[in-house]
C-alpha cells in the first residue's frame, strides 16, 4: 500500500454514505468480541456485522490483491487512459488495465454494497464488522480504504480464551486448512494477532481493549463517536471455561510469553 500511495498519490475518493465504519478485531476466538459487538448494537445508528461469510475470507482476499504492487509493477505504460489522439486498435493494448485508483474505488464500493447498503436498509446508517481472524495488516488495508474508520482491537488473557475456546472449537482460521487445535497452535495465532494489534494501536484510529476492561463504556463511546454503548454487565454471556491441564498451560505459556508481557498479562503464568 505504501508503494501504491507513492506511485499514485491522488486517491480521488467518490464519497460513500458511510466513511467511518467501525471494525472490531479480536485476537482469535473467545476473546469477548461478540459481547463487545452486542454492546455497540445498543446504538440504533450502528449495524455491526459478525464474521460475515467467514470461510469466504472476504477481507483477506481483497487485501491480498494489493500484494503484487511495487515501485515497478504494474508498468505505468499499461495503465489507462490510452494516449490521447491514438485509437486503441492502433496501440499495443495486450496489458491495458484501468487506473489503479479504479481498483481502490471498486474495493470501497464492494464493501459498501455488501455491508453498508443492507445496514442502511435496516435503518442503521453506520456499519461495521466484528472479526476474529484479521490481523494488523488487514486493519491497515481497511484504514487505507476508509481513512475515517475506527478500530477496536480486543485481546483477552490467552489462558482464559483457550479454556473457553476448547469447549466449543475447533475452528478454521484459514478454511479449508486443518482446524486450529491444541494450545500451541491457538497460542501462536493469539500471539501474532495480539502483537500486531499492540503495534497498530499507536494509530489514533485504534483503541486497544482488554476483555477484562470492557466495562469502560465511556472511553469506547468517545473513541467511536457512538451515542450508546451498553454495559456488559447487563448482557448475559453463556457458558463457562473448562480446566486446563499442566501440559496445556505449559505449551500455551511458551507460545504467548512475549505477547502477554506486551499486553500486561502475567508473563509468569
Amino acid at each position: 500500500l505504501e508503494s501504491v500511495d507513492l506511485r499514485w498519490p491522488e486517491t480521488r475518493d467518490e464519497p460513500l454514505p458511510c466513511e467511518d465504519p467501525i471494525f472490531i478485531l479480536s485476537a482469535g476466538w473467545q476473546s469477548g468480541s461478540t459481547i463487545l459487538q452486542r454492546m455497540l448494537a445498543a446504538d440504533p445508528t450502528l449495524m455491526i456485522w459478525s464474521e460475515a461469510l467467514d470461510r469466504a475470507r472476504i477481507i483477506q482476499h481483497l487485501a491480498s490483491q494489493w500484494l503484487p504492487f511495487t515501485d515497478q509493477w504494474p508498468s505505468a505504460a499499461h495503465q489507462a487512459p490510452s494516449n490521447p489522439g491514438v485509437e486503441p486498435q492502433d496501440e499495443w493494448i495486450a496489458n491495458r488495465s484501468p487506473e489503479v485508483n479504479a481498483l481502490r474505488q471498486a474495493h470501497r464500493g464492494f464493501l459498501d454494497r455488501l455491508f453498508g447498503v443492507p445496514a442502511r436498509e435496516a435503518g442503521r446508517p453506520r456499519w461495521g464488522l466484528k472479526e476474529v481472524r484479521l490481523d494488523a495488516n488487514h486493519a491497515a488495508y481497511l484504514k487505507w480504504l476508509y481513512p475515517g474508520a475506527r478500530f477496536l482491537l480486543l485481546v483477552r488473557d490467552p489462558f482464559a480464551a483457550y479454556a473457553s475456546g476448547k469447549q466449543r472449537g475447533p475452528w478454521h482460521f484459514n478454511w479449508p486448512e486443518t482446524p486450529v487445535e491444541g494450545p500451541q497452535a491457538f497460542g501462536a495465532i493469539w500471539s501474532r494477532l495480539a502483537t500486531g494489534f499492540h503495534e497498530f494501536s499507536a494509530d489514533a484510529s485504534a483503541q486497544l481493549l482488554r476483555y477484562e476492561d470492557l466495562g469502560e463504556q465511556v472511553a469506547i463511546r468517545a473513541h467511536l463517536g457512538a451515542s450508546v454503548v451498553a454495559d456488559p454487565a447487563d448482557l448475559p454471556v453463556p457458558g463457562g471455561n473448562g480446566p486446563l491441564g499442566f501440559l496445556e498451560r505449559r505449551r500455551l505459556a511458551a507460545s504467548t510469553a512475549r505477547a502477554r508481557t506486551l499486553l500486561g498479562y502475567d508473563p509468569g503464568a
